[in-house]
């Protein structure tokens, strides 16, 4: 994705972005395009953005508490049961008909960032010890993918959901969930987030247990397995 201009007042100085992948589903699997409803066809290019926020209570060690390698494989799994978030919106120009194409294929975007400022003075400076989303770097636009408002033409040439892992100085991190809001509702992005914290947690202690959890999300059926993923509407 583009990167922002130095004037964006979206953009903090105090975070750097290290590096970008594409992350696609953990099993490789042949997925149908998917043909969108009328209710998301209204909201092509506006996204949903969630940013969950993680102290360091450990003072001794200023060390990331997440660990990217392995929250990819959590995110990689969790693609397994929502493929169509690894896909890329498409329009038909005679019929402004809209569908996601590439589903596991195209790929859902992972991004690793530092940040010079600490989540805990941040918390420090309210009597609640939270930290509020104006107080975070860019008003926490910094902490997300690049994107651009209401503009069709770059939500097709992107990633349909992207999560920025930024770490901050005090070793506490912020997760940034960007997602379109065509593919996902408010609903199903906390479901997606619930379901990747999970799997992450699975996947740490199967490195300190014989007995490794299935890693598979505990309340979520596998939905790609009960419904076709075809057009409903095709002859």
């Amino acid at each position: 994705m583009p990167g922002r201009s130095e004037n964006d007042p979206l953009t903090d100085s105090s975070v750097t972005v290290l590096r970008r992948c594409v992350i696609n589903p953990s099993e490789k699997e042949n997925y149908d395009d998917v043909f969108l409803g009328p209710l998301d066809l209204a909201f092509t290019a506006v996204p949903t953005n969630v940013i969950t926020v993680y102290l360091n209570k450990d003072t001794s060690t200023v060390r990331g508490i997440i660990d990217a390698n392995m929250f990819k494989a959590a995110y990689a799994r969790a693609l397994d049961y929502y493929p169509v978030l690894s896909g890329r919106l498409d329009e038909n120009p005679n019929t402004g008909r809209r569908w996601i194409r590439s589903v596991g294929v195209a790929g859902a975007e992972f991004i690793e960032a530092t940040c010079a400022k600490r989540l805990d003075q941040i918390a420090a400076a309210n009597k609640s010890g939270r930290v509020f989303v104006s107080q975070l770097p860019g008003g926490s636009n910094a902490l997300l993918c690049d994107f651009v408002p209401f503009d069709k033409e770059f939500v097709y040439k992107n990633a349909l959901m992207s999560v920025q892992l930024t770490t901050f100085a005090c070793g506490g991190v912020t997760l940034g969930y960007h997602v379109m809001h065509a593919v996902c509702d408010g609903t199903g992005t906390f479901n997606f987030i619930r379901d990747v914290a999970e799997l992450y947690r699975k996947l740490c202690r199967a490195l300190d247990s014989a007995n490794p959890d299935s890693l598979s999300p505990e309340y979520l059926s596998d939905f790609c397995k009960q419904i076709s993923l075809n057009d409903p509407t095709a002859d």
